[in-house]
């Protein structure tokens, strides 16, 4: 009988450390799998994978959950990250100003939301 409570308990603990180990649980691995599962080219996918490499796994699982909240905002984030990224490759200040205040604006609208 002991053994049997000393086996519940090791399989309690083993599926613990599996759901802490399991790249399944990884945000990163979750995002990745909506964008391959998305309507995105090629050119878009390979942008994401770069920009999950940069990203801390607190930050990629902030973007998880807003991916998952409204299923237009994979499209909305692709395209905000394009050009964020033609601001930066061009240097261009103002446009950096007119994208971080487009998500300020979205932002303040999603707050009047809920």
């Amino acid at each position: 009988m002991q053994y049997l409570a000393q086996l519940e308990v090791f399989s309690k603990r083993q599926n613990n450390l599996n759901h802490l180990y399991n790249p399944m649980n990884n945000p990163k691995v979750s995002i990745r799998e909506l964008v391959a599962s998305s309507s995105l080219g090629d050119e878009q996918r390979n942008m994401w994978d770069k920009f999950l490499e940069k990203l801390r796994d607190e930050e990629a699982q902030l973007v998880l959950e807003s991916l998952q909240d409204h299923s237009q905002n994979l499209q909305l984030l692709t395209s905000n990250l394009q050009k964020k990224i033609e601001a930066i490759q061009s240097q261009d200040s103002e446009t950096w100003k007119d994208i971080i205040e487009d998500e300020k604006l979205h932002l303040a609208g999603l707050d009047e939301e809920e």
